[in-house]
């Protein structure tokens, strides 16, 4: 796979016209009634925490919302090259502060039209707090769309964006979840709370979107169930029904697919690919990813606050041991928060493991003899963590030896992410998979002080350094893609040194697929894409 991506930025008077719709050659479309296109069932580790898009921050929610709804921009099919979606073309004013979308003829799932005032509809209640469907927490909307100051349709289909300042991953941003286009008329169904002022209907459980599947039923923390929507815009899906299914355990998510009780499983464990690639029944499907694990330190809170405390913890960790120990010696070693497939990325040599040292630092922070705290990880293995607790456990040990005594807590998936948010934890282990390609989502969305807000934080090690944030957002808005690379590049070399997280590994993206399963694809962008997948007899 292509491990270098075209970013489509477009600036002065230009346009984009993607041609050819990618859906339409996804390989979707199967023939006869939905039943007798068959059901692929997916497994994963860990259930979604909601499904409305503009509120989740977490990949399982993500995997099904891929498969619900639309946005404006797109994919082409197992790539991160832009291509159209909803919207079939795009301009840039000459100033880069309008960008116009013309949509195309399309349905939500209840029927109705996907149109202009939709786009807006679904845009602007993330930014409205006083909008009627603004209900939840909408973190990527203040991470990444600050500079949306209107969304005006401007006919049925056309749709304009308009910026109080230029923002230069504007085009890829269109891409993320979070800009899918939802369905008004069930937002309204069920009327205003008057206590609140906002609709009653619980879009989160009960989601209504444009995408080539629609929502059936969701049985918490067992199954999502979908089904094919043979209206969609794109041709009607290659299969009849998709379930997401919930089988923590990696070893008995392997065991679901040998047995044929699904189809794909992710979280696939490095030590089972030799025993996927020797059963004749099942494919190993992998990728390069763009992703890192990393482990963050809570800046928050003492002793986190003094850099040297971070720098001991980052020179006492072996990354060489944590990818033997729960990698199985697979993946890339990370050195920077902005993975090497990225432009801005830099390319510097790491630190080695030196106790001495880490033991002197932190005897100059006022801790000869260390102290206690906690490192936090959750307990769903994830394509860039396979295996959190071991990850947790080699880092203990490291610690152990320059007198950190930190206690390794596990904590429900769900419930993980909102308390890292919180900021309760001390030190914890995530990582980060790639929304839109853009150096921006890594290094803006992980390590900016606009991201470090108690609740809805991605920036977990709430770090709020000011020169990094001066060298983040005018890589934000500086059209010079050389320019955003240097930018980008001064901002590591600040990061690597304060050391607000410790980036660890860079996994490919692994599947275990059935061979009765045709067109299935890894996208580098995250989520799953089943639309052009179908099942053979």
């Amino acid at each position: 796979m292509r491990r270098v991506f075209t970013l489509c930025l477009l600036l002065a008077a230009s346009a984009c016209d993607g041609g050819d719709d990618p859906k339409q050659s996804a390989g979707g479309g199967g023939p006869g009634s939905a039943k007798s296109r068959g059901t692929l069932v997916f497994s994963r580790g860990a259930d979604s925490s909601f499904l409305d898009p503009a509120v989740v921050t977490d990949g399982e929610s993500v995997k099904v919302i891929t498969n619900l709804f639309d946005t404006l921009v797109w994919f082409k099919p197992g790539t991160a090259e832009l291509a159209p979606g909803l919207a079939t073309s795009w301009s840039a004013s000459s100033d880069a502060l309008t960008w116009t979308f013309r949509l195309r003829e399309a349905k939500f799932h209840d029927g109705t039209a996907v149109d202009a005032d939709a786009v807006v509809f679904s845009l602007l209640r993330q930014k409205d707090e006083s909008h009627p469907a603004h209900v939840g927490v909408f973190s990527y909307w203040g991470d990444i769309f600050g500079s949306v100051k209107e969304v005006v349709a401007i006919d049925p289909r056309t749709v304009e964006i308009r910026l109080s300042e230029p923002f230069a991953p504007l085009l890829s941003t269109m891409t993320v979840f979070s800009t899918s286009v939802v369905s008004p008329t069930a937002w309204k169904s069920e009327g205003v709370d008057p206590a609140t002022g906002k609709y009653r209907y619980k879009f989160a459980e009960k989601p209504v979107g444009s995408g080539p599947f629609r929502f059936v039923r969701w049985n918490r923390d067992e199954t999502v169930v979908l089904e094919a929507f043979d209206e969609y815009w794109g041709g009607a899906p290659g299969i009849g029904k998709l379930i997401f299914k919930t089988v923590k355990e990696n070893d008995k998510r392997l065991l679901d697919v040998e047995n044929a009780q699904s189809q794909v499983m992710d979280g696939l464990a490095p030590q089972h690919v030799a025993r996927v690639k020797g059963n004749k029944e099942l494919e190993f499907v992998s990728q390069p990813g763009i992703n890192i694990s990393y482990l963050a330190m809570n800046c928050g809170k003492k002793p986190w606050d003094d850099v040297r405390v971070r720098q001991a913890v980052a020179f006492a960790i072996s990354k060489e041991k944590i990818q033997r120990a729960a990698y199985d010696g697979q993946g890339e070693i990370a050195v920077s928060p902005c993975p090497s497939a990225l432009p801005g990325h830099l390319a510097t040599p790491d630190r080695k493991q030196d106790v001495e040292k880490a033991k002197a630092l932190l005897a100059q922070a006022g801790f000869p003899n260390g102290f206690e705290t906690t490192l936090w990880c959750g307990d769903n293995p994830r394509a860039y963590m396979p295996a959190p607790q071991q990850v947790a456990t080699q880092i203990q040990q490291d610690l152990l030896r320059i007198g950190i005594r930190a206690k390794v807590t596990t904590v429900e998936w769900k419930q993980y992410l909102k308390d890292t948010r919180d900021g309760k934890h001390d030190m914890c282990l995530l990582g980060w998979m790639m929304d839109y390609p853009d150096a921006d989502n890594f290094l803006h969305m992980l390590l900016d002080k606009e991201n470090a807000r108690l609740g809805s934080a991605n920036n977990v090690s709430f770090s709020r350094g000011e020169k990094v944030h001066e060298l983040l957002v005018r890589a934000r808005t500086n059209p010079v893609q050389a320019e955003r690379v240097k930018l980008y590049e001064d901002a590591q070399r600040i990061l690597f040194d304060e050391v607000p997280m410790i980036p660890l590994i860079t996994m490919p993206e692994m599947r275990a697929v059935s061979r009765r399963v045709n067109g299935y694809l890894i996208y580098p962008a995250g989520g799953e894409y089943l639309f052009g997948a179908t099942l053979k007899d």
